[in-house]
């Protein structure tokens, strides 16, 4: 659907002061989303667990679970450009991945509507849509990067529903305090059983023209054995 091609390059900067932790990686990628070339630089963004806020996209461990930041990278998202931006982040631990615990992504953009939002395996054609053009946003709330969108499994509301009931003025993750989505219309099934180290790419495209916003950084969480 959407093959593998062109590199997605990020240069990251160190990581902030957070609870845990910090990892942050950057290195050239290929997705299902073909991402533009960029070059990020910053601290840290985020907190540890599922959500933003300031203080260190953050590395979380607990026994075989692991989380992994990549740090703030401040980029822009192409205006209707389904090639979109991809930012990695390289893992270096090794397993196998039992089951995709959260991502979390901060970004800013004035038509959450207009969005889809990937994440992609090290193993290219292993990929999960985790928001694809929410019907809930047609009356184009915005995404704030103080929000972050969390995409949980046990979330009651798909990703589908992200800025629904919000009009125009509205800030998803914010106005009504919903924050955590279930994917939708992939599921992290998609991208378990896969190898853990590697590169894992979070992809934004904008499919419509007229709204921008940046991506600002992302997490995610995994247990492995």
């Amino acid at each position: 659907m959407f093959p593998p091609s062109g590199p997605a390059h990020h240069k990251s900067g160190s990581g902030g002061e957070g609870p845990v932790s910090v990892t942050t990686t950057g290195s050239g990628a290929h997705g299902p989303i073909s991402g533009a070339e960029h070059d990020g630089s910053g601290g840290g963004a985020g907190s540890g667990g599922g959500g933003g806020g300031s203080g260190g996209m953050a590395s979380i461990r607990e026994g075989l679970q692991e989380g992994f930041g990549s740090g703030i990278v401040d980029v822009t998202i192409p205006d209707d450009d389904p090639g979109g931006v991809c930012v990695p982040i390289d893992v270096a631990t090794v397993g196998r991945v039992s089951r995709v615990l959260y991502v979390s992504v901060s970004l800013d953009h004035t038509a959450a509507q207009d969005l889809r939002v990937v994440l992609v395996a090290p193993s290219v054609d292993r990929y999960v849509t985790l928001m694809s053009r929410p019907d809930g946003s047609q009356a184009g709330p915005d995404f704030a990067f103080e929000f972050p969108v969390t995409f949980v499994d046990w979330a009651e509301l798909g990703a589908d529903d992200i800025g629904r009931g919000l009009g125009s003025d509205g800030v998803i993750c914010e106005a009504n305090g919903n924050t955590d989505f279930h994917p939708q219309p992939g599921v992290f099934s998609d991208v378990e059983a896969t190898d853990l180290d590697g590169a894992w790419r979070l992809c934004v495209s904008d499919e419509s023209a007229g709204d921008v916003g940046r991506l600002h950084g992302w997490q995610f969480a995994v247990s492995y054995d």
